[in-house]
Order: C-alpha cells, then sequence, then structure tokens
C-alpha cells in the first residue's frame, strides 16, 4: 500500500506532468475470502516501461530509484496467495494509473462460459482454469434466454461469462449482454460480459448495462483481472455496490438522433462529462410517447438515473428516463 501511495504521489510532484484536479483513490472491496485493494490516481500513468516488465526488479522511472518497489508489493500479495496487477486509464485530466493487490485467491467455482466462436471460448477456457477455476462450456446453441436459464441451473453453475455477440450460425437470438443480465439478476451468479468490440457495441450493450456488473475486453482477459471481476460482482450481489454503480439523479442533453443509424442516440451528461457525447439506443428511452418525442427532435432535455460517477463511457447505464421540467414552469 505505501509503495503504490508513494509512487502515486511523486508522479504528481513531476513538473512535467501536471495534472489539474489530482486525484488519489483508495477503495478496498470485500468477499468471501477475499479482499480487493486498488489505488487509482489521475497521473501521468508510467512510461518508458512495457506491461511486461513492470513487476520486474529494477524498472524505475524514478531517478536514483531502485525499481524494486513494484516487485515487493508483487511478492507480498503473492506470498498472502493473492496476486497483483495494473491498468492504465484515460479520462479527460491526466491518463492514470490503477494499482491493485488481491490478498486472497477468489474461491474456486464452476464457471458457466457462453461464447460462438470456438477458438475464443478454448481461449476463455484457458484462462479461467489458470484463474483457479473449473469450467463448463456451452457448445449447443440456445434457442431462448430460457434456454440458457434452464441451462444453468442444470449445470449448477457458481459463476457465468459470456460474449457479447452471439450471431454465428444463430448461436442464440439474444445478446451476451441480456444473457449476463438473467445470469446476474435471476441467478444471483457473479457474471461477466467480454468483448473484442466494446466501442462498436456500446450502443447495443447499454440498454442491459445496469445489470451487467463487470464488462472486459477480450484483449484485457486474464487470470487476475476475471477473478476481480468476480469478486466485484460478488459484493454488488451482497449489497456492496461501489460508487461508480450507484445511479444518480440527473439532467440529460439531446444532442442528435443518428438518422444514419437507425434508433441511435447522441446525448451529453453534464453530470458525468459536459463535453464527451455518449450513443444510447432509441428504444431503450422511456415509453412509445417520450421516446417518439426525442426522435422527432421535440424534447431536448430529459431527467433520468444514471452512474455518473463511472470512469468510462462504457461503464454507464441509464434508467428511468423522464421529460425534464419546464424551466419556464
Amino acid at each position: 500500500m505505501a509503495n503504490l501511495i508513494t509512487n502515486a504521489i511523486r508522479a504528481f510532484q513531476h513538473s512535467e506532468t501536471l495534472v489539474e484536479g489530482r486525484e488519489l483513490k483508495i477503495r478496498t472491496v470485500e468477499s468471501g475470502n477475499e479482499l480487493l485493494i486498488s489505488v487509482t490516481d489521475n497521473g501521468p500513468g508510467i512510461r518508458g516501461i512495457g506491461r511486461a516488465d513492470i513487476w520486474s526488479p529494477g524498472q524505475t522511472t524514478t531517478p536514483g530509484g531502485t525499481g524494486i518497489g513494484l516487485t515487493i508489493v508483487r511478492d507480498e500479495a503473492v506470498g498472502l496467495g493473492g496476486s497483483a496487477h495494473f491498468g492504465s486509464q484515460q479520462r479527460t485530466k491526466g491518463s492514470g494509473i490503477r494499482g491493485e493487490a488481491s490478498a486472497v485467491r477468489s474461491e474456486v467455482m464452476l464457471v458457466a462460459i457462453v461464447d460462438d466462436i470456438i477458438d475464443e471460448r478454448k481461449t476463455l477456457e484457458g484462462e479461467l482454469k489458470e484463474a483457479g477455476h473449473r469450467v463448463i462450456p456451452r457448445e449447443a446453441a440456445l434457442s431462448s434466454l430460457d434456454d440458457l436459464s434452464e441451462w444453468l441451473v442444470e449445470a449448477e453453475a457458481e459463476a457465468f461469462v459470456c460474449d457479447q455477440r452471439l450471431s454465428v450460425s444463430n448461436y442464440a437470438p439474444f445478446p451476451g449482454a441480456e444473457a449476463v443480465c438473467r445470469a446476474f439478476r435471476s441467478h444471483k451468479l457473479p457474471s461477466l460480459l467480454v468483448s473484442s468490440y466494446i466501442h462498436d457495441e456500446i450502443a447495443s450493450i447499454r440498454r442491459w448495462r445496469a445489470g451487467v456488473p463487470v464488462l472486459i475486453g477480450k484483449d484485457q482477459l486474464d487470470p487476475d483481472l476475471l477473478n476481480e471481476g468476480f469478486a466485484l460482482g460478488q459484493a454488488e450481489l451482497a449489497g456492496d455496490i461501489p460508487i461508480a454503480r450507484i445511479p444518480r439523479r440527473t439532467g440529460i442533453h439531446i444532442e442528435s438522433v443518428d438518422a444514419q443509424r437507425l434508433g441511435r442516440v447522441n446525448v451529453i451528461v453534464p453530470g458525468w462529462d459536459e463535453c464527451k457525447p455518449v450513443e444510447l439506443p432509441l428504444n431503450m428511452i422511456g415509453d412509445g410517447g417520450l421516446r417518439e418525442d426525442v426522435r422527432k427532435r421535440q424534447v431536448d432535455w430529459l431527467v433520468a438515473k444514471v452512474n455518473i460517477d463511472a470512469e468510462e463511457a462504457h461503464d454507464l447505464f441509464f434508467t428511468d428516463f423522464e421529460r425534464a421540467p419546464d424551466p419556464k414552469g
């Protein structure tokens, strides 16, 4: 902990990396026999060292530094039966770095896997086994969400991982986000949605995003991240909802309705980022009357519940849309 915090403070002190509105966040998530500790800052990140070398001794960006600090962090976490990893984040101020240590390995679970691409399904199986879990992949096509539910119950699954695109050879008539929402809300399984096309798919994912506790890019998959995702899902099921997943009532400005991509709406959420547009599917906005008014651009402002503390646009979800009060009364 001391090393991660000290690294963040030192990064802020470099004149060439000054960041307005400096932030250093320490967060813990306890789930079963696992404790996840994360230290996040919005500084410049770690430059000049490759991801594979970040934990190696002798690697440092600090003049006169020994380069063993993060090695000690990793070794201490491993010594407690856990692991350590890092990730960078992009936001409006600073690029940031996140260092995390998991104090105890997550419990071994039977993880159900749904992915229509055989090679990618096998890759996911390998990552989950390396993370210490047992796996049960779904090979046969799914005819409906009820078919998925029956399989999860019969398999006695304890966790669930699903790809977003399930359209190859008509594998399933629903997207992965809807499947994860069903597994998480109806079956109370810690559930992860994975995708190779997060930015392309986010508008379709958004409709079910409130019921998708964790979304991971397939290019980011590793055993530690999978276990972290399960821990976050377990915590949310237990009522320990992270701030970034708590929806708050806020105003939404309708920027445009995209006629080239039927049913897509671009909005600005000033409470989250007053400059960055967010894409929504039109069919998730309220009832038919409100939706039609948005499509015709007869309203400029709405009110909804949005998790405005989310770090990334793809983590945002929207519920309970209403017309914004008339400022003229």
